[in-house]
C-alpha cells in the first residue's frame, strides 16, 4: 500500500492486461457480481470486492494522466 503523491490517499497499485500499472483506492466495495452458470444455466450472484481506479475519485487526477 502506498500514498497518492498528490492527494495523499491510500491507494494499492494493480496491473493491467497490459501490462500498465494503475493507482486503485485502497478501500474495497463489496459488489455482486451475476452471471449464468455454464454447467446447468442457473443464474448465479457471488459477492465480491472490487476496487475502484484512483484516477476517479483523486482530486488532482489531471496532473497525472500523461498526454
Amino acid at each position: 500500500m502506498s500514498k497518492c503523491r498528490g492527494c495523499g490517499a491510500e491507494i494499492i497499485w494493480a496491473v493491467t492486461e497490459t501490462g500498465k500499472r494503475i493507482p486503485l483506492d485502497a478501500k474495497d466495495e463489496r459488489r455482486f457480481i451475476v452471471g449464468v452458470s455454464q454447467v446447468d444455466g442457473q443464474v448465479e450472484a457471488l459477492l465480491c470486492k472490487t476496487y475502484q481506479t484512483h484516477f476517479a475519485t483523486c482530486p488532482r487526477a489531471t496532473e497525472f494522466r500523461l498526454h
